[in-house]
């Protein structure tokens, strides 16, 4: 907008490289959406060199995260973990722990994702703090997996961790829905979905990336107009760019199976195996 372009005219009169930082991180989104996810990343790669000689180190760490949260997202989860640890190292040798956190639990994902669940508690236990809850998300998570569903529920997280930020509580209150209703208690498990679907959010597509985790229950308890609403979040998330997106780093679940699951129950057959064939295939 305007103030935006006479904050970079400044910018440039007097040299705050700080300040065209922001245009050099507005141009690496907008190549992201494009689809040209290395340009993208290599833009944040310059906004986070400014950052850190302006001594921005908040700045500076949030642009390596951002890079390895968004490369995981399209699929490329590899390439994504070499980022993020790389955003981990830098942001603890900054002493920007909170950050160095998140770029650790976006790690987590990738071993998570892939079952290889020694290797997700050792990413773990590198965490500097517990600030972010994902990582005894993914301890319910794995214990669910290797079929200790009364440890799974001694593991939930209380929604009181989410702080009443809107992602936090969408994410708790999904996982919450999933894992109670894979244990049987399915009315547990739609009053945790009618909480998550009830969280006011700033921004709609968040519903589809915490869709993955619930995916049974959602299903199964959600009525016709649930289902709608987070198939229209991931309409919102293909509008927006033009790579498709593979992959829930918050979560550490692929996108296809909930994708294809919504298509069938919403009787749109022919995009329902579409989904469920790209999920194979990326597999």
């Amino acid at each position: 907008g305007a103030k935006f372009d006479e904050a970079m005219a400044i910018g440039e009169r007097y040299g705050f490289e700080d300040v065209l930082a922001a245009r050099i991180e507005r141009d690496a989104w907008a190549a992201t959406d494009a689809g040209r996810i290395d340009d993208g990343n290599a833009l944040r790669e310059r906004a986070h060199a400014i950052y850190a000689k302006t001594k921005m180190y908040d700045g500076a760490a949030q642009m390596l995260r951002g890079s390895g949260f968004n490369t995981m997202g399209f699929g490329h989860l590899d390439s994504g973990y070499e980022l993020a640890e790389r955003a981990f190292d830098y942001a603890s040798s900054v002493n920007i722990l909170f950050t160095a956190q998140l770029a650790l639990m976006d790690m987590a994902a990738v071993p998570y994702a892939r079952g290889e669940f020694d290797r997700c508690e050792a990413v773990l236990a590198r965490s500097p703090g517990t600030s972010d809850f994902r990582a005894d998300l993914y301890r319910m998570w794995m214990a669910e997996a290797r079929g200790d569903a009364n440890a799974a529920l001694r593991l939930m997280v209380d929604p009181s961790r989410g702080g009443n930020a809107t992602t936090a509580m969408g994410q708790l209150h999904a996982a919450s829905a999933g894992v109670l209703f894979r244990a049987g208690k399915h009315d547990a498990a739609r009053q945790a979905m009618e909480a998550w679907a009830s969280v006011e959010r700033g921004w709609e597509e968040d519903v589809a990336f915490e869709s993955p985790t619930m995916i049974e229950c959602l299903l199964d308890l959600g009525d016709a107009a649930l289902h709608r609403r987070v198939y229209d979040a991931f309409a919102k998330v293909d509008a927006r760019g033009q790579v498709p997106v593979r992959f829930s780093t918050l979560q550490g679940h692929a996108l296809a199976p909930v994708r294809g699951g919504l298509a069938l129950k919403l009787g749109l057959l022919d995009e329902a195996e579409s989904h469920y064939r790209d999920g194979l295939a990326w597999c």
